[in-house]
């Protein structure tokens, strides 16, 4: 028997509208992958190919660069896309994505020659996102499933047809599966939030110089990862059975449903540390030291369920949040940075905080990540560009992390010579070594930046 899908009904609003649009589409099915029924939450249009176009502005006496996007030729055929295009759009997208929302499969609307003629080519692209996203993977989580769908719209016969692949298997051949629509279908998930503090110190040999930041803050932060992962939770200062129905106020088989929607349920998580873990730390050894780099602070994380979830499924989606988060936090600023090794740099940069937004006339939110010297006209093009969602600036929650200010680092950053470093703009120094802040002044989670302490070669 395949997989059964339920798709929202703002799904099929968002198909009818791709189809008076008159041309071919592909794009990514953003939902919901469970050991009894599959959620999609949203279908999102890949954009066009386009090439990224520096330029520079003044602004007073600063000069500001803008990246703008350069139009490129439209494939004529859904069997030209390139996967790798498309496997691109799914790293960005799933940065965007609450906790227990996932890049599930791709879609592709088409007349039916030109579907026919590009089976081939919609498999490639199943499995080219596939791999992308497993990439982005730190901690290999057990019993995951591995079916993704690929769903089929007839741009003619307006008919769906919905397989999934496994992608795990490289030979895997195509099985059938259910999809309908539900009407509400996220009007009644539930959202989780948490507060997860940070902090992590990553030793950067002398020998590994040819690695890049962002690998070094990748392997350091894994045992971080792993921790999250195997710690314990409470759902509202409450320890659950990981067997129960998340949410007890569905109503029972039997009984009337009150007409009035009683609103999404909404659970505040605490993650704790498992500390016997520590007791398989290995002995210490004497290590010949390039730089240190240290990830502090505290981060907000977000999580939607559906309304049969299981504690087990909730804190499982929170645990995914938390980690993606912070591994996004990081592939971000090194790519803003685009790090340079130097040696004896120590300058302190600003990480992006976390913005969230919800789509118009919907129960799904999104967010993004926002550094210091953009401007919120920036995000809502981004969420545009990459969601196809209309935002506007006021649909934005800005306010539940800020950029630091210089009180935050109170402590400094303690250099080779004993002198305190205690921030500063960016500058062009930069190193292996870095000091990547996120640290808490109130109840608000404020991201402080990156400082680049290099110590001596030996």
């Amino acid at each position: 028997m395949g997989r059964s899908f339920q798709a929202d009904d703002a799904v099929e609003a968002y198909i009818e509208q791709l189809i008076k649009s008159g041309q071919w589409h592909i794009g990514l099915v953003v939902g919901q992958l469970t050991n009894n029924k599959d959620y999609v939450a949203r279908l999102i249009r890949t954009p066009d190919p386009a090439e990224d176009e520096v330029s520079e502005e003044e602004e007073g006496e600063e000069v500001v660069t803008e990246r703008k996007k350069e139009a490129c030729l439209r494939p004529k055929s859904l069997d030209l896309t390139d996967e790798q295009w498309v496997s691109s759009h799914a790293t960005q997208v799933n940065r965007m994505l609450l906790g227990g929302l996932d890049v599930i499969g791709v879609f592709a609307l088409a007349p039916p020659n030109m579907m026919q003629s590009s089976q081939a080519k919609l498999r490639q692209v199943v499995f080219a996102v596939h791999k992308a996203l497993s990439k982005l993977t730190l901690c290999d989580r057990e019993n995951a499933i591995t079916d993704r769908m690929v769903l089929q719209i007839c741009s003619v016969a307006r008919k769906l047809t919905c397989r999934t692949f496994d992608v795990a298997d490289m030979k895997s051949t195509a099985r059938p599966a259910e999809w309908r629509y539900v009407s509400g279908l996220l009007d009644r998930w539930s959202q989780l939030s948490t507060m997860v503090s940070v902090d992590v110190a990553i030793t950067v040999p002398n020998d590994a110089r040819t690695t890049t930041m962002h690998k070094q803050i990748q392997q350091g932060i894994q045992p971080f990862c792993k921790s999250i992962y195997n710690g314990m939770a409470l759902l509202n200062g409450e320890l659950r059975n990981d067997d129960e129905v998340l949410d007890q106020s569905e109503p029972r088989k039997g009984k009337s449903k009150d007409k009035a929607n009683p609103g999404r349920q909404q659970f505040a998580v605490d993650l704790l540390d498992n500390m016997s873990d520590n007791n398989n730390v290995p002995d210490p050894t004497a290590l010949s030291v390039k730089a240190i780099l240290k990830v502090r602070g505290q981060m907000i994380g977000r999580s939607l369920v559906n309304n049969r979830a299981t504690v087990r499924d909730a804190i499982e989606a929170v645990r995914s949040d938390v980690v993606r988060s912070l591994v996004s936090r990081c592939e971000l600023l090194c790519e803003d940075l685009e790090v340079v090794e130097e040696h004896g740099a120590r300058e302190l940069y600003d990480t992006p905080v976390r913005v969230f937004t919800t789509v118009p006339k919907s129960s799904l939110a999104f967010c993004d990540y926002m550094f210091q010297d953009e401007k919120t006209q920036e995000v809502t093009e981004r969420l545009k560009e990459l969601l196809d969602i209309d935002v506007t600036e006021d649909d934005l929650e800005l306010q539940c992390e800020r950029h630091a200010e210089e009180g935050d680092w109170s402590s400094g950053v303690e250099s080779e010579d004993g002198t305190e470093h205690s921030g500063g703009s960016a500058g062009d120094g930069s190193g292996l070594g870095a000091y990547l802040g996120m640290a808490v002044s109130g109840v608000v989670a404020a991201v402080v930046g990156v400082a680049y302490m290099m110590y001596g070669d030996s």
